[in-house]
């Protein structure tokens, strides 16, 4: 990259452009503070030492969160190219993705269906030897 120079010559032009406003007859007369301004940086000046800690811990605690996924994240890539490493060698068999899937034997497909409950017939019980001896 060739940036453009800038001679004494161009330099002094630019100081016609920019120029200061220039000051006002009595500025103590007519300059007024921006009591919001201020009370906003007042009031940033007291919350920032109460917030810098809870910020510090925050990141702290995000950091060492970090940590397992970004080991958990190497794992599962270590361990899924092994496997599939050795998927390629034979030494597991997946289902083909291109296939339909398998019907279901119709045992399997069907629910079972739950016999109705019999009707409970009556036993007949023997009388009681009192009862017999009093008719």
């Amino acid at each position: 990259w060739d940036l453009p120079r800038m001679d004494d010559d161009d330099m002094a032009d630019m100081g016609d452009i920019m120029k200061e406003a220039p000051m006002p007859p009595d500025p103590l007369a007519t300059c007024e503070p921006d009591y919001k301004g201020i009370k906003l940086l007042h009031q940033a000046g007291i919350l920032v030492p109460n917030l810098v800690p809870k910020l510090v811990m925050l990141m702290a605690v995000k950091c060492l969160l970090l940590v397992p996924v970004i080991l958990f994240g190497c794992l599962g890539f270590w361990w899924g190219r092994e496997l599939w490493s050795k998927l390629g060698q034979g030494y597991g068999h997946l289902p083909d993705a291109t296939l339909p899937p398998t019907v279901m034997s119709a045992e399997m497909a069907m629910p079972q269906v739950v016999q109705p409950a019999q009707p409970v017939q009556a036993v007949p019980v023997a009388a009681p030897v009192a009862v017999l001896e009093q008719e």
